[in-house]
């Protein structure tokens, strides 16, 4: 197994036992004693995050103070929201496929999303994938 399957695969064990009760995770001895303690940190802040969700506006800025994301609850309108909702049953197929039960799909494994979820699943959205392994078109704009 590689050593990112390992990690990996630990950090899930861990999440699980942090979160679900679940067994007591046990790393592989090919991990790197200050890899591991960087996992059990991740696991351990990813599992408090899982289990108090945010709630507040917030804002996450980069130590450059570049904002990466922003949380704003309530900011769209009941009405809107509720529009918004009502139109999402279009991808309830799509999300439903996207979670998986195997150790391959670990990033979107059923144990990871809220039983009582009303819509759950993952969508990966990235503008470049559709380019990866294709040349430069006519339309890009020459590098001066």
């Amino acid at each position: 197994m590689e050593l990112t399957d390992c990690i990996a695969s630990y950090m899930k064990a861990r999440f699980q036992e942090e979160v679900f009760s679940g067994p007591r995770a046990l790393p592989d001895i090919s991990i790197p004693f200050p890899v591991l303690c960087e996992a059990d940190h991740i696991s351990s802040v990813i599992s408090q995050a899982y289990c108090r969700p945010m709630t507040e506006p917030s804002i996450l800025v980069t130590d450059s103070n570049t904002i990466r994301v922003w949380y704003l609850p309530d900011t769209l309108s009941p009405k809107r929201r509720a529009d918004v909702w009502n139109c999402l049953h279009l991808l309830r197929e799509p999300l439903w496929e996207s979670i998986k039960a195997s150790p391959q799909a670990w990033r979107t494994d059923k144990s990871y999303f809220h039983d009582d979820a009303e819509l759950k699943g993952t969508i990966n959205l990235s503008p470049a994938w559709f380019q990866q392994g294709r040349g430069v078109g006519d339309h890009c704009l020459p590098c001066k």
